[in-house]
């Protein structure tokens, strides 16, 4: 049977539609090799899963295990955790199908993964067709995304999603109603249920589906985006919606890009830049309140990669932020507060953990996870769906493992 809906999901639902179309993202951010564990992390329980890949959305949080199996734990409208069921989890719940996969993506309240094969599969809230599978019905397993078309990358974004071919060709479905798409402007409806190829001919090394926008860096390393820009976040100099790719000014190639709510950062030659919306301090110490090009986040560690949050536009109580992971694996984040973890901008550069060695950052909503070099899940921040995996409903103000799986 359904679950109740958990503090923030149902003022979630109510907005979907209505809010301000303002950019968000799952966005994971991966990198970095190592093996084992620092001297003072924390104890992992005696059955936690093993994860090689780690998402985080607006109220839960998915990993695929060594074996390719996918767990999803947190707040399950819709069945977003694609294990058959409405009912929300606080440990890791399995996805259920018996699919393996290779890559997953959680989105504001569907996800998407990879088989080896390159098949797409999604499953979760389908009012704008961020499934794919030709439907606007929403779906609590996942479902084949329509076209017959393999692909080596996946993202799930607030009501859109996009892949990448082999050859770097993008694709994109859902909502279209800031060109988010890509495919050169809305259609009829503004939107379309399934893939439709994204304009321009690039051929792109990353995709990220947002809120309203869309990014990707192409295979030599040029940073692009499109869809809403109301507040610069696209990075060409304006705050023109674009429906097709534009490039983001910037003087070097990038090689990491993270889409958050509004904003986006990257890495280019070793320095992290931000632009768009500056709500909450996301842009760095004495930034303008916002910026249509790409500035260096003052005071911003030498991070490898990024994770930005999504749902500030949408969940009544997020503010943005951002999280980096340094090339030793010291993880920490920057902006808005974050539930139950930080105040804000006035914690500067506050430490994810602290102590433990990552390989890989989540940011959701109100909560952000990673990846220890040794493969165990740990989370913090807000934990009102579950969406921290310890067992628990209580907000963490530190890093915590993920339990095991109830059954």
């Amino acid at each position: 049977m359904p679950s109740p809906l958990v503090p923030g999901e149902e003022g979630f639902l109510r907005r979907w539609k209505i809010w301000t179309p303002l950019l968000a993202v799952v966005a994971t951010a991966a990198l970095a090799c190592g093996d084992g564990d620092g001297p003072s992390d924390p104890e992992t329980p005696a059955n936690a899963l093993k994860f090689t890949a780690l998402s985080a959305g607006y109220f839960h949080t998915c990993g695929l295990t060594t074996a390719g199996a996918a767990y999803c734990w947190g707040g399950n409208t819709s069945g977003l955790l694609g294990d058959g069921t409405q009912t929300t989890r606080n440990r890791p719940a399995a996805v259920v199908g018996g699919l393996s996969f290779t890559a997953i993506d959680a989105g504001a309240a569907h996800t998407c993964a990879l088989t080896a094969g390159g098949q797409a599969f999604c499953w979760g809230w389908n009012d704008e067709g961020q499934l794919g599978d030709g439907t606007f019905q929403a779906r609590p397993e996942p479902v084949t995304v329509s076209g017959n078309r393999t692909f080596v990358a996946v993202s799930a974004g607030h009501a859109h999603s996009c892949a990448l071919a082999s050859g770097g060709a993008a694709y994109c479905w859902g909502d279209d109603s800031s060109g988010q798409l890509g495919d050169g402007g809305p259609g009829p409806q503004s939107r379309s249920a399934v893939p439709v190829a994204v304009s321009g001919g690039l051929r792109f090394a990353v995709v990220q589906a947002g809120y309203y926008q869309t990014c990707g860096l192409t295979i030599g390393g040029g940073a692009y985006c499109w869809g809403q820009n109301d507040s610069g976040q696209n990075g060409d100099g304006t705050t023109v919606t674009r429906h097709v790719p534009v490039r983001v000014a910037v003087g070097n190639n990038m090689s990491v890009i993270g889409a958050g709510d509004r904003f986006v950062c990257g890495v280019s030659g070793g320095v992290t830049f931000c632009w768009g919306a500056n709500r909450h301090g996301e842009l760095g110490a004495g930034a303008p309140s916002g910026s249509a090009v790409p500035i260096p986040l003052a005071g911003a560690p030498a991070f490898i990669s990024v994770a930005t949050s999504i749902g500030a536009s949408t969940v009544p109580t997020a503010e943005a932020y951002g999280c980096g992971l340094e090339s030793g694996g010291a993880a920490a984040c920057w902006g808005g507060a974050i539930r139950g973890m930080r105040a804000g901008a006035a914690d500067g550069f506050a430490p994810l953990g602290p102590g433990i060695r990552f390989q890989l950052l989540a940011a959701g909503s109100q909560h952000v996870c990673g990846l220890r070099r040794d493969g165990y899940a740990f989370c913090a921040g807000g934990n009102y769906s579950g969406q921290l995996g310890d067992g628990t409903f209580e907000d963490r103000s530190s890093a915590v493992p993920v339990e095991g799986p109830s059954d």
